[in-house]
């Protein structure tokens, strides 16, 4: 593959499900090549958006997950600030790698807000973007459907947290990290399994 793209495993971590309404409280991206090569990592938190909300049902969830709570809200820096660092690392790889191919498990969720902070805080349309939704990649390589694919991941491929049982750790860099080992895992098997 030449240099003309490469993969950002994106994880969030927010107070709700709605950007604007609700904030974006850490970003984690983790940068690779197809063949593997780690290019970059990123974590940022971010202060809650002004006038925004916190999501009732969500903060319930976070009621047990005290640790990753504190990770996701240590040294919060200010929305803008916080959006600019991360357009301006994607920026960094972007140069000598290419176009960055975004991946997340549920993409629509992580790239919507995402998008909503970069337009709305610093003027940045990311459009066009290319994302993939993991999820959805392992249902077609495995050729199983959307609700199988979590049973389906072969053992080798180290599959954690998406209804498997194990958890993530809820920590943005090491969720994008996973999901994107197990993204990377899947590109390199070759064919169906």
């Amino acid at each position: 593959m030449e240099k003309t793209e490469f993969y950002v495993s994106l994880d969030i971590e927010t107070d709700g499900p709605i950007p604007g309404r609700n904030s974006m409280l850490s970003l984690g991206a983790w940068a690779f090549t197809a063949a593997g090569g780690e290019l970059g990592r990123c974590t940022i938190n971010f202060r809650p958006l002004e006038g925004a909300v916190q999501d009732p049902t969500t903060m319930a969830w976070w009621a047990d997950k005290p640790a990753a709570w504190a990770a996701a809200t240590k040294d919060a820096l200010d929305p803008t600030r916080a959006i600019a660092n991360f357009i301006w690392w994607l920026d960094q790889l972007g140069g000598p790698h290419g176009k960055p191919i975004f991946l997340a498990w549920p993409v629509a969720f992580d790239i919507m807000f995402v998008r909503w902070y970069a337009q709305a805080l610093v003027s940045v349309n990311l459009h066009p973007i290319i994302a993939c939704d993991i999820r959805s990649y392992l249902a077609g390589k495995l050729g199983v459907g959307l609700s199988q694919v979590v049973r389906a991941v072969p053992k080798e491929w180290d599959m954690r947290g998406h209804d498997s049982g194990v958890d993530h750790t809820h920590v943005a860099l090491e969720d994008a990290m996973e999901q994107g080992q197990l993204f990377l895992a899947a590109l390199q098997s070759g064919e169906k399994v």
